[in-house]
């Protein structure tokens, strides 16, 4: 890879390490703000929708000026909503943090993902797992960032790293950008690029498969440490543990699976994912016994990393390379803000019945979106010579 695309993943790594340090230290969070699981769960959302709320505008804004126009801007936004995480005291501090993380995130995500796929038309589910990866990494050094903070009695710590990463990226992304800042006008023609989205059913079906999949995997993921320890009786060391096997597992996965994906239909990857999903999710619920539960949360990893690099590349597949950003940004708008409502959900449901009754009622999304991705795959095999 080059050193740009090189640069886009230590940007994605740094984002992630710092986003997915915050369900590990929710126990922490709802303890020295005193806010409840639902308010906990509110503020992931409102994270979650911002970051879906500015995917288009976002996209849009790097096709029609450049992608590092809105890259390095973004970085610098990061940069502040967590440097902010730092300095926290109340719940209104964090709903502000998490406002300024959440709109730096989903501006670099869509611009990013479209410059690699720029750089990389024949190899493009590879190279999107191999970023998918490098933020997978950031995620599994969150959980070990949140041990050694919460070691040490000082959980803001955690975001120092994180600074570090998107400062140094910002400056290196600025210093060998390929492209000019542009400055001018920008016309924001939703409707246009709603029609034009919606004109393939298959775009349309994954929007719903994939809303599916969001609304599912961010509930879950958001509040999995807690449900290791109020429901399965994890320590908090031992939970944010397993909590990292998530991200440890997608370090091989995403790739693994974003270069299958390049060889064989994107679509029969994708659903063996989510199969994988069930399974995981099925043995989290039932087992008892911790290594069960352990090797259960490893293969509910193996699955829903499977997923995201191949579902983006069958994506930029289908989607014109003039209006890629814009197109992807639209879409990726719908099917994030539908997940961002998962935190809350699962939020609502623990606070008046369990973490574990929660997560049940989500295996339903994973059970419709793998029968959608069938009949999608199915409908590509009758599409071949």
């Amino acid at each position: 890879m080059g050193r740009v695309s090189i640069v886009l993943s230590l940007g994605w790594l740094g984002l992630r390490l710092g986003r997915e340090a915050l369900p590990p230290l929710l126990p922490v969070l709802i303890e020295t703000l005193a806010i409840s699981p639902s308010q906990a769960g509110f503020c992931l959302t409102i994270l979650w929708a911002l970051y879906a709320l500015v995917q288009y505008p976002g996209g849009r804004l790097s096709d029609q000026l450049s992608r590092i126009t809105v890259l390095v801007p973004s970085l610098v936004i990061l940069t502040g909503g967590f440097l902010a995480l730092m300095t926290i005291s109340t719940y209104t501090g964090l709903l502000s943090s998490v406002v300024l993380v959440g709109i730096g995130g989903g501006l670099y995500f869509t611009s990013s993902r479209t410059l690699i796929s720029d750089m990389y038309v024949e190899r493009r589910g590879l190279a999107l797992g191999i970023n998918d990866a490098a933020g997978t990494i950031g995620s599994a050094i969150a959980a070990g960032i949140v041990i050694v903070t919460l070691a040490l009695g000082n959980w803001k710590l955690t975001f120092l790293p994180v600074v570090g990463v998107l400062a140094v990226t910002s400056v290196l992304l600025s210093r060998w950008r390929q492209e000019s800042y542009v400055i001018s006008q920008v016309d924001f023609n939703v409707q246009e690029v709603i029609h034009r989205v919606i004109a393939y059913r298959e775009i349309r079906w994954l929007i719903v498969v994939y809303s599916l999949f969001n609304f599912a995997t961010s509930g879950i993921v958001s509040f999995l440490p807690l449900f290791l320890q109020a429901d399965k009786g994890f320590s908090p060391l031992l939970a944010s543990a397993s909590f990292s096997i998530l991200f440890i597992v997608g370090m091989v996965a995403s790739p693994i699976a974003g270069d299958l994906s390049d060889r064989l239909p994107r679509m029969n990857i994708a659903t063996g994912g989510i199969a994988l999903s069930i399974l995981g999710l099925v043995g989290m619920l039932s087992m008892t016994s911790m290594p069960l539960i352990g090797a259960s949360v490893l293969v509910y990893a193996l699955g829903i990393r499977t997923c995201p690099p191949v579902m983006q590349a069958y994506l930029f597949d289908h989607l014109s390379k003039d209006t890629l950003g814009s197109d992807f940004g639209a879409i990726k708008t719908v099917y994030t803000g539908i997940g961002s409502l998962g935190p809350a959900f699962v939020g609502i449901i623990a606070e008046r019945a369990t973490y574990s009754a929660a997560f049940a009622q989500l295996i339903v999304c994973f059970v419709l979106s793998i029968a959608l991705l069938w009949l999608l795959a199915r409908r590509e095999t009758r599409a071949r010579p």
